[in-house]
């Protein structure tokens, strides 16, 4: 079966379209304990990194994830995840991070 020039490209702006709206988080764990998260977040910002928390809201006995990011290129939070390892001690994950989906 072939294909048209005019599919192919209706295809790939598709595929460019899916890949620009696509962002990512680091995800550098997971505290119950209000200060604990307070104090990473803050040490992860205090070391240049932009550090958030979700649910936004931290409450004492909560589970509540510390991430960082968003950014669009995987790449630059892999350069990141060498500060995240000196502030938490750990690597962190990343994941592709939709905003909606934390609503």
């Amino acid at each position: 079966m072939k294909t048209s020039k005019q599919e192919i490209k209706q295809e790939n702006a598709q595929q460019t379209t899916t890949q620009a709206g696509t962002s990512y988080v680091v995800q550098v764990g997971s505290f119950s304990k209000a200060d604990n998260v307070n104090a990473l977040v803050a040490n992860l910002r205090a070391a240049g990194v932009k550090a958030f928390t979700v649910p936004e809201k931290v409450v004492d006995g909560r589970l509540t994830r510390v991430v960082v990011g968003p950014d669009i290129s995987r790449k630059s939070l892999e350069k990141q995840q060498k500060i995240i390892k000196q502030v938490a001690k750990t690597d962190g994950l990343i994941v592709r991070y939709d905003p909606l989906a934390n609503q």
